[in-house]
C-alpha cells in the first residue's frame, strides 16, 4: 500500500500508459493492518466491572455488539431531619437567624451523583417519629437510603426508634473515628431490606462518613471492582495528633515537592461544622488513634476529587477505625 504522496499522483491513469509511478520505496510493507492485529479469537475485549466509556462503546461497536449486560445505576434516598433545617429557597429565614441551611442533602446528591447513582432527594424530616418515618418511606423502590443527623441520643434523635419500627438489621452503631463517629449501617426490611447509611448530620462528618464508607458500598452494589480512593504518603507541612482514642480524619490540601514528594497541609478550621474546611481539599488523613505526626514526617491520606480509584481498601482500614 502506497500513500499518494510517494508516487506521481497516477497522471497516467487513464492514458494508454495507464500505470502509477512510485517515486520512493519508503512504505515498503508499511500500511498494512494484519489480521488480528486488534482482537484475536476467544480473547476478552471487555471485562465484567469496566466502567462503560466512549472508547470502550467503540470496541463494542466494531465487534457487532449491538447491546451489552450492564448494572442498573442504583437509586439513593437521601433524607435528612432537623426543625432547625431549612431548603435554600428559604435563605430569608436564615437571614433572620431563625433556620440553617439543608447542605447535606445538596452535598450528599452531589457525592451520589460524583459516584455514578441517581440521587432521589427525599426532604426534611420534622423532630418527630412521626414525620421521619413519613419521609423514610419515600425510599420505598430505591436501592439505598442515607439519613442524616438524628442518629444520636438526644433528645430529637429519632432515627433509631423509626429504623427499629421499619425491622432494621443494623450490623453496626457507631464507628471510632473523628470526625463521624455516628456513624450506622444495616438493612431494612420494612423498605424490602434495601442497605441503610446512617450518617451524622454536622456536614463535614456526613461528606468524610459517605467518602470513606458509603461510595465504596454504592460502587460496588453498581457492579464496580475499584470502589476505593487511592491513598498515598504525604510529608506534613505542620503537625497533627490524633487524641481521645479517635482515628483522626484531618481535611488536607496537597502539594508538590522536590523529587515527586507531596506534601500536605490542613485547610484550616477542622471543626465538623466547617463546610470550608471539605471544599478546600484535596485529601483526608488517616491518622490512628494516638499517633502524632511531626513536620517532615510522613501522614496516609486518601486522594478526593475523581483521582483513578483502586479495588484494595485505603489501608486495610486502619487499624481502629471500626
Amino acid at each position: 500500500v502506497i500513500r499518494v504522496e510517494h508516487t506521481d499522483g497516477g497522471r497516467a491513469i487513464g492514458t494508454p500508459e495507464g500505470r502509477v509511478t512510485i517515486r520512493g520505496a519508503a512504505d515498503a510493507g508499511r500500511n498494512v493492518r494484519p489480521r488480528g492485529e486488534d482482537v484475536r479469537a476467544g480473547q476478552t475485549v471487555l471485562r465484567a466491572g469496566t466502567v462503560l466509556r466512549a472508547p470502550h462503546l467503540g470496541v463494542a461497536a466494531s465487534l457487532g455488539c449491538a447491546e451489552l449486560s450492564v448494572h442498573r445505576r442504583p437509586v439513593v434516598a437521601i433524607a435528612t431531619s432537623g426543625d432547625e433545617l431549612v431548603d435554600v429557597d428559604g435563605f430569608d429565614q436564615v437571614l433572620a437567624g431563625r433556620k440553617i441551611v439543608n447542605g447535606n442533602s445538596y452535598a450528599l446528591a452531589a457525592q451520589v451523583a460524583e459516584s455514578g447513582m441517581e440521587p432521589r432527594i427525599l426532604g426534611i424530616a420534622r423532630d418527630t417519629p412521626e414525620s421521619l418515618r413519613e419521609v423514610i418511606e419515600g425510599a420505598r423502590g430505591c436501592d439505598a437510603l442515607v439519613t442524616s443527623a438524628g442518629i444520636s441520643v438526644g433528645e430529637h434523635d429519632h432515627v433509631r426508634t423509626v429504623m427499629d419500627a421499619l425491622e432494621t438489621e443494623v450490623e453496626f452503631w457507631r464507628v471510632k473515628i473523628k470526625p463521624g463517629s455516628a456513624l450506622a449501617f444495616g438493612r431494612v426490611r420494612g423498605l424490602g431490606g434495601i442497605p441503610w447509611f446512617g450518617l451524622p448530620g454536622n456536614p463535614v462528618s456526613t461528606m468524610v462518613t459517605f467518602e470513606l464508607f458509603v461510595r465504596p458500598a454504592l460502587l460496588r452494589m453498581g457492579g464496580h471492582t475499584r470502589v476505593y480512593a487511592p491513598r498515598v504518603e504525604a510529608i506534613a507541612r505542620e503537625p497533627f495528633s490524633a487524641r481521645g482514642g479517635l482515628t483522626l480524619i484531618p481535611r488536607l490540601r496537597l502539594e508538590g515537592g522536590e523529587g515527586g514528594a507531596v506534601h500536605a497541609t490542613s485547610t484550616g478550621a477542622q471543626g465538623s461544622g466547617v463546610s470550608s474546611s471539605m471544599a478546600a481539599a484535596d485529601a483526608l488523613g488517616i491518622l490512628p488513634a494516638g499517633a502524632e505526626v511531626q513536620p517532615g514526617e510522613r501522614i496516609r491520606v486518601v486522594v478526593l476529587g475523581g483521582a483513578p480509584l483502586v479495588e484494595e481498601p485505603y489501608f486495610g482500614p486502619p487499624e481502629g477505625m471500626v
